[in-house]
């Protein structure tokens, strides 16, 4: 069949370690935007219907297509091959019963864009859009840059699962790849940077991630050099998990919720004790050995910049990315000899609804979407058409 003049959609995904982001939109419509839970877990036929007869899975199936979302690939015969389920999302996390932050993103990512990809499907097609079996879809995706060794292998097998199609809870699917590109964490945020403040040709980008820390080199007015550690938010995390019974996923999103309410109130509600005095108290103590942690957490980071940073000059320094709402002011003072830059990065328009936590969680996601969108010449993003949408999504287009 004859490529129409445009994809139906395209879609941007950061394979985040708290959350898959995904930014999406179809080609006569505004921008979107959700997540999912980071877990990608090998899964069998047996595991899924096991689950599913749960009263947990049989609501999750009711919620949403995000909720129960797996997919399995084919093999050359166009057989569903048993030995590659995946099952993505809050699926994965319940049939996992354990954090795969360990697991290298590239290796669960296919299963996590494919999923991804038939859930904006169904969406689309809820909405009232005629979506054909051989629907046209462009992808872009970030990986830490340390992983940006396997991008031939990981475009390769998604190349391949999109030319054998993939078995869904919808039967199969088999999108046409448009494009598909996969660039190192941080390039979307320098290149917004760059386009911005061109007066600064050397300068470091620092992205503080859950996983990973990523600081991007610009020299010469072009990124030039990557470098990733372990020193994502979650390193600040571990050093208190399980203190007072709050293990350290659910301690992440506590953080955000106090600083953005600058209340104590959030360590409070989340401790183990039912005795209301004992709660408050482990809820205070619980806010100061994050305080604790959170200096001895950025010492570290500050270490490691000063390594990035050695022997080199640059006139700015950039930080971003969600580690940044819990330590950015004790980076203030860092380096005040260079410009500083904070929460930087291509502002996301109101018509994208976005809850309070994700704030400075999205800048280099949006930004490789936004230059996307562009390249694609996709409507471009306005609130009253978004709400106009809205408000006719029942009618078919």
């Amino acid at each position: 069949m004859p490529r129409t003049a445009k994809p139906h959609f395209i879609l941007a995904v950061d394979f985040g370690g708290s959350s898959t982001k995904i930014f999406y939109q179809h080609r006569s419509d505004q921008p979107q935007f959700f997540t999912m839970p980071p877990e990608a877990i090998m899964a069998t036929e047996d595991s899924l219907e096991q689950y599913g007869r749960t009263a947990a899975g049989q609501m999750s199936q009711m919620q949403s297509q995000a909720s129960f979302c797996w997919v399995q690939l084919l093999d050359q015969k166009g057989q569903p091959d048993e030995s590659k389920i995946g099952a993505v999302g809050h699926l994965g996390a319940q049939i996992a019963l354990y954090n795969t932050l360990n697991v290298a993103k590239n290796e669960k990512a296919l299963y996590k864009l494919l999923g991804a990809v038939w859930v904006i499907q169904q969406r689309l097609i809820e909405e009232g859009y005629k979506i054909p079996d051989d629907f046209g879809v462009a992808v872009r995706c970030l990986l830490p840059s340390d992983e940006t060794n396997f991008v031939g292998d990981f475009q390769y097998r998604v190349i391949s699962a999109f030319e054998q199609g993939f078995m869904s809870p919808t039967g199969i699917v088999q999108p046409q790849l448009w494009s598909f590109d996969c660039k190192p964490e941080g390039l979307g945020v320098t290149r917004s940077f760059l386009w911005e403040h061109p007066e600064h040709r050397d300068a470091a980008v620092f992205m503080l991630g859950h996983r990973n820390a990523t600081a991007v080199v610009i020299r010469g007015g072009n990124p030039k050099k990557f470098r990733t550690s372990n020193l994502g938010f979650r390193a600040c995390l571990d050093m208190l998990d399980g203190a007072h019974g709050v293990s350290a996923e659910r301690l992440m999103a506590v953080v955000f919720e106090a600083r953005l309410k600058d209340d104590f109130y959030p360590y409070y509600r989340v401790t183990s004790y039912s005795d209301p005095d004992l709660k408050e108290k482990a809820g205070r103590e619980l806010c100061q050995e994050f305080n604790k942690a959170n200096h001895v957490y950025c010492e570290r980071l500050k270490n490691w910049m000063d390594d990035v940073l050695s022997d080199e000059e640059f006139t700015a320094i950039v930080f971003c990315g969600g580690g940044v709402n819990a330590v950015g002011l004790l980076l203030e003072d860092y380096r005040p000899d260079l410009e500083h830059y904070f929460d930087y990065g291509i502002d996301i328009p109101d018509s994208i609804e976005v809850r309070p936590e994700y704030v400075n969680r999205l800048e280099d996601i949006y930004s490789v979407f936004e230059a996307m969108r562009a390249e694609f010449r996709f409507p471009e993003p306005d609130a009253e058409a978004a709400e106009s949408s809205a408000s006719s999504a029942a009618v078919a287009r």
